[in-house]
Parts: C-alpha cells; structure tokens; sequence
C-alpha cells in the first residue's frame, strides 16, 4: 500500500532493484510525489533501454485478484489490455457493488483500481508487455527458497 518494489533479476541475480514511495494507499491519498514518479520512470528507462524484452513478474494480492478478473488461468500471462479490460469493469462498480457482486473484501475494493494503474504505469515504461502471476507471495518465494536450501543442505551431510 505504501511502496513499490522494481527489481531486474537475470539468470537469478539481482541486476537492479528499487523502492518508491508509490502505493495504492498514498495515490487514493493523494500522496504521491511528482518525484517518486519521476524517480520510477527514470529507473524504468533504464531497464527498457539496457535490458529489451523483459517479461514482469507481479505478485501480490492486487495482481493475483486483476489476473484473476481477468479469466486467467495458471500458465497464462497477463498483458497491457487484460489489466485495463479488468480495471475498466471493476470501476464501474461502486465500493459496495465490489464488495457484493465481486465479492472483493473491504481493504481490497478501493485499492485494486490504484494498484492496476501502479501495474500498468510499470509496464508502460519498462516496456514489459507481459507479466508473469504466479499467485505466490514474496513471503511464499522466501520460505521455498529456504526449504530447497535446507534440503540442498542435509544432502551434503
């Protein structure tokens, strides 16, 4: 809700990666700076000038709803026009139409249109033309990753 977190990784490495304070909460308040944008597009140039054809990878609650929304399924990539196809939907609700009729809950039904634009800004601007759900959170990422360390581990012993 506060942030948004911009990292290159190749062949598993980190490249380049970036926080800016631009969240969906800051832009329902109003919040953001015209420098953080400034700031991300810049940092994104960068990535779309050294690095062509790179493929996002959003996770996160927003994306995996959008992506969701979207009639995607598992192994099906979400691009440019599916969000926007699905931002477009959600916001001729109301607040209480996407809580009833989406059944999105409370804290997800006035962040999800601040966080497609947030989606598709990126993409606009990195060049990416496709985005990766895995439907896994960055907490998830973390613990598989100690689990494939720690297995890793008791085979050398």
């Amino acid at each position: 809700g506060g942030s948004t977190e911009i990292s290159l990784i190749t062949n598993g490495e980190i490249i380049m990666s970036r926080s800016f304070k631009i969240g969906t909460v800051r832009l329902l308040h109003h919040k953001v700076e015209q420098k953080s944008w400034d700031a991300l597009h810049e940092f994104a140039r960068q990535i779309e000038r050294g690095f062509p054809n790179v493929i996002g990878i959003g996770t996160g609650g927003n994306i995996n709803r959008i992506f969701k929304e979207a009639g995607k399924v598992q192994l099906q990539n979400l691009c440019f026009e599916d969000i926007e196809r699905v931002k477009k939907r959600i916001h001729s609700y109301s607040f209480e139409e996407r809580l009833h009729l989406l059944k999105l809950k409370p804290d997800r039904a006035d962040v999800i249109i601040p966080a497609a634009d947030i989606y598709q800004e990126v993409m606009r601007h990195t060049g990416v033309k496709e985005m990766i759900v895995p439907k896994i959170g960055l907490s998830d990422g973390l613990i598989l990753r100690m689990f494939d360390s720690m297995q890793e581990n008791h085979k050398l012993t």
